[in-house]
C-alpha cells in the first residue's frame, strides 16, 4: 500500500516522504497514530509543495547559520572575574557565563544552548580559545580574555 508519512517514523521514512508498506503495518500501527494516509493524488501534491518548503526552510537555515559562524569566527569576548594574585580565579568561567556575555554583545546567540559551548570550565586569567557547535555540523571559534576583576 502506498502512504504518505505526516510525521516522522523511526527506520521508515520522514515527514511527507511516499513509503510502500504492507496494508497491516499502514492499518494497524500508522493509521491509528495518524503518522500516514493513504496517497492521493492530491495528497502527493501536497506531499510534494511541503517537501518544497522543508528544503527551502532547511536552505535559508543554513544560510543564517553560516552567517553567524562567520560574525562568531575569531570574535573576542572579554569577562571580568575575581582572581588571586597567581592569575587563579576564585570560582570558573563556564560556558553558560560565555553564552550570556555573547548575548550582551547583541549577537544573535539565541538559539545556541550552553551546552554547544565546548569548552572546560575556565579557571585562570588570560585568553582562552572556545569552539562553539553550531547547527548543520558547522563551528566557530571564539577567543575569551578572562581579566582579573
Amino acid at each position: 500500500m502506498k502512504i504518505i508519512l505526516l510525521k516522522d517514523v523511526k527506520n521508515l521514512g520522514k515527514a511527507w516522504d511516499i513509503k510502500d508498506v504492507s496494508d497491516g503495518y499502514a492499518r494497524n500501527f500508522l493509521f491509528p497514530k495518524k503518522l500516514a494516509e493513504i496517497a492521493t493524488r492530491d495528497l502527493v501534491k501536497k506531499s510534494e509543495a511541503q517537501k518544497a518548503d522543508i528544503v527551502k526552510k532547511a536552505e535559508k537555515d543554513l544560510e543564517l547559520t553560516e552567517k553567524l559562524a562567520s560574525e562568531l569566527d575569531g570574535f573576542v569576548i572579554k569577562i571580568k572575574a575575581k582572581a588571586n594574585a597567581e592569575g587563579k580565579l576564585f570560582g570558573s568561567v563556564k560556558p553558560e557565563m560565555i553564552r550570556e556575555a555573547l548575548l550582551n554583545e547583541k549577537l544573535n546567540v539565541q538559539s545556541i544552548p550552553a551546552e554547544k559551548i565546548l569548552t572546560e570550565a575556565i579557571k585562570e586569567i588570560g585568553e582562552h580559545k572556545v569552539t562553539i557547535n553550531l547547527p548543520h555540523g558547522l563551528e566557530a571559534m571564539i577567543a575569551v580574555v578572562v581579566e582579573k576583576e
